[in-house]
Parts: C-alpha cells; sequence; structure tokens
C-alpha cells in the first residue's frame, strides 16, 4: 500500500527547492505563525469540570492522551500515580513530558520541569548542552527553542533568560 505525501510549498514553490533567501523568508513566516499560535494558546491542563463533580478522580494527566480517569484516593492520585516523581528533580510527578521525538517522550515530570533543548531548538538530533539531562528546570534552559533563534540558527546562549522574560 502506497502513501501519498504533498510536499508543502511556499509563493508556489516547493519548499525543497526554496533559494536561501527564500527559505530564510519561509523560515521568517513559519515563525510569525507558531508565536500567534502560542499567543492564542491556553493553558492545556485546566479541567472543565465545574466544582464538585468528579473530584475523586486522579489528577496525573498523561501526555498526548487526558487526564487519567481512575479514582484517586485523598493524595489525589489514583494508586498508579500516587508513588511517581519527576525524572528531573524528584519531586511529585503531575504530568507525563509531552515533547514528540517519532514517539512521544512520556517521562513523569512536575509542574516546575520540562524537556531540555538541543542546541538546534528542537528537543532531539542534537547533542543536549553540556552538564544537562534530558528534563531540566524551566528556567534553566540553555538554547532557545527553533522558532526564536536567529535566520542562521544562531543560539544566542548568553541572555536567553533575559530574553524570555522580556517577552
Amino acid at each position: 500500500m502506497s502513501h501519498s505525501f504533498k510536499e508543502q510549498t511556499f509563493k508556489g514553490k516547493p519548499v525543497s527547492q526554496l533559494s536561501q533567501s527564500e527559505w530564510n523568508q519561509y523560515r521568517r513566516e513559519c515563525q510569525k505563525y507558531i508565536k500567534r499560535q502560542i499567543k492564542g494558546r491556553q493553558t492545556p491542563i485546566k479541567s472543565q469540570k465545574k466544582e464538585g463533580e468528579g473530584m475523586n478522580e486522579c489528577k496525573f494527566y498523561v501526555a498526548w492522551v487526558s487526564q487519567c480517569k481512575h479514582v484517586a484516593d485523598e493524595s489525589g492520585y489514583c494508586e498508579e500515580h500516587k508513588q511517581i516523581v519527576c525524572k528531573s528533580c524528584g519531586k511529585k510527578a503531575t504530568h507525563s513530558c509531552s515533547e514528540t521525538m517519532g514517539l512521544v517522550c512520556g517521562s513523569p515530570l512536575c509542574n516546575e520541569c520540562e524537556h531540555t533543548l538541543c542546541e538546534n531548538g528542537y528537543n532531539s538530533g542534537a547533542p543536549l548542552p553540556e552538564g544537562m539531562e534530558d528534563h531540566c528546570k524551566k528556567g534553566a534552559q540553555v538554547f532557545k527553542p527553533w522558532y526564536l533563534q536567529d535566520d542562521e540558527g544562531q543560539t544566542n546562549q548568553k541572555g536567553y533568560e533575559n530574553d524570555r522574560h522580556s517577552r
């Protein structure tokens, strides 16, 4: 069984045939689009339940699935999730990592930790920052996400935190 793949185009040209300047323009347009999407996005882990409804459900959020539907004990977590700790810092895990790398990462994380970005601005495919594991505290990222890197792919490691908090 064969699957057809429709190549993405930019201004009528297949992306694979763009010149360097066209590629840079295409990349900037993608970055603008992603920034607009992020700006309008709401927190995905918020519950839509009314007060008192379903309060005995486990609070653990399973990446790319939903909140756990098992019955929770007094800790707020089910038997499966109440003993799980964050892979990065060891605190109580509240969700599984939703980063994708062909498959979902799925590592248990607390609300203060996230997947570490590689020098290419993605979650895989390049070396991790020296001395860092695959997950870190949210304020400890060394590299910018790919959509915030400049046109030459420079990661501008120094000052990332200042840039991040000035948005």
